[in-house]
């Protein structure tokens, strides 16, 4: 299946299946047999296209994952989906570049999940929906059929490339996945495993909660969002069905804009949301701009470049901009965070959590649906690179048009989101800017 980029695409990242990121890359063809005939051989024919096809591979990675298939080719017809996506997502990782990669939400395509709903604090894994088993929310995960949780988000490395920050968004998905767990040979009841939780209070407790149907999993919404709250919602929470919105906050002579994609959200055109953030700093004159990229997964790098080269104009001599990021900081949203540091350099202060991908790494390629398995697969053709401005031949074209040359885009301010800040509704970026300003008047 060949999936148009545009309209296509977007469709898709909506409807959860497709990352939002990926409406700036192409989407591929599949290998023709492929179409013809789906079955676990005409996968693998087209992992081996995509292989071949794909710039990030090394000529050492690539011609391991090239053995990879010889092994798997022999035994096609005895292959299940599950272990066709796996076997994809493990041949993927072998490129070690983040956008190399079979959608990880694709794993769950068919398959029960468990029902709680979980999220990566600090590498360890916490309920943030307990589907009602109050006492689970905010408990830990640390055990699946008596295998370590640390075992788990360890061996999850064979299947997803690129830094560990941006593997940690997708590892709830893994984890909340029996079959593939089970496939994977990591547990050994894909029914109804065991789990063992440390409550808040520090208790150790067992379930074996019923599956559910697998719902749509979009991989660039943050679970966070959707996720219940009795208490306080802080900003960075708050209006969960808007990408783009400004807050006035008077208490750190700011203005605060959360811009969740660099790409148009649901009736918020982000041409549209970026001149009215423009407009409306121009209009209070705030001596701070705090900018959150940390739910930003992506979209397109050009929407965005010229309202981060001129942010740094808007703010009077002393001001400072606050780049809030993590993990989840992704694709566009790193060119975008490294226009607005090229522009503004000392002026733009870095808070929160390591940016989801390297200063270096491959994009811009197609998408290639997998007929027999359902897998996605994510293709990367061209080269980014943010410290040199890239002028090699194979980089990115709007990368050698206007490029970028940082150092860093590490933080500047570390202050990691913890579960107990997310479960009292506090913000450790925010909180970590209030500290920086008393030391810094």
């Amino acid at each position: 299946m060949r999936l148009s980029i545009g309209a296509s695409l977007a469709a898709l990242a909506l409807a959860g299946i497709l990352p939002a990121s990926a409406q700036e890359h192409g989407a591929s063809p599949t290998v023709e047999a492929a179409e013809a005939a789906p079955s676990a051989a005409g996968d693998l024919a087209s992992i081996r296209a995509f292989v071949e096809g794909d710039a990030a591979y090394t000529p050492e990675e690539r011609a391991r994952a090239l053995a990879r298939l010889d092994e798997l080719e022999p035994r096609a017809t005895r292959i299940a989906p599950n272990a066709v996506r796996l076997a994809a997502a493990e041949i993927a990782a072998f490129a070690d570049n983040g956008h190399t990669l079979m959608i990880p939400t694709v794993l769950a395509r068919d398959n029960a999940l468990l029902p709680y709903t979980l999220h990566v604090f600090q590498g360890r894994i916490y309920v943030i929906d307990s589907a009602g088993d109050d006492e689970l929310t905010g408990a830990e995960l640390i055990a699946m059929d008596g295998r370590p949780v640390p075992d788990l988000r360890a061996a999850y490395n064979r299947y997803q490339g690129g830094e560990q920050s941006w593997k940690d968004q997708f590892l709830p998905v893994f984890l909340r996945t029996p079959a593939i767990l089970a496939e994977a040979g990591l547990i050994s009841n894909a029914d109804r495993p065991t789990l063992r939780f440390r409550t808040e209070g520090g208790r150790e407790v067992e379930r074996s909660p019923n599956l559910i149907a697998a719902p749509p999993l979009n991989p660039f919404r943050s679970r966070l969002l959707d996720a219940p709250r009795d208490g306080a919602v802080p900003a960075y929470l708050s209006r969960p069905d808007q990408t783009f919105f400004t807050q006035e906050m008077p208490e750190f002579q700011a203005l605060y804009f959360a811009m969740r994609a660099t790409r148009d959200g649901r009736g918020q055109p982000i041409a549209e949301a970026l001149a009215a953030a423009e407009a409306e700093i121009r209009d209070v004159r705030p001596r701070n701009v705090i900018i959150d990229l940390r739910l930003n997964g992506g979209g397109d790098l050009n929407t965005a470049r010229n309202f981060m080269k001129t942010l740094p104009t808007l703010i009077p001599e002393g001001g400072r901009i606050f780049a809030l990021t993590s993990g989840q900081t992704f694709s566009a949203a790193i060119a975008s965070l490294g226009y607005l540091k090229e522009a503004g350099g000392d002026r733009v202060v870095i808070v929160g959590e390591p940016v989801g991908d390297r200063l270096e790494f491959w994009a811009e390629g197609d998408v290639m649906e997998l007929p027999y398995s359902g897998g996605l697969l994510l293709q990367a053709t061209e080269r980014h690179n943010y410290m040199t401005g890239c002028p090699e031949e194979d980089c990115h074209g709007n990368i050698r048009r206007n490029p970028i040359r940082v150092s860093s885009l590490q933080p500047d301010i570390p202050a990691p989101l913890t579960i107990e800040a997310w479960l009292e509704g506090r913000d450790p970026a925010l909180e970590a800017i209030a500290a920086w300003r008393a030391a810094n008047p």
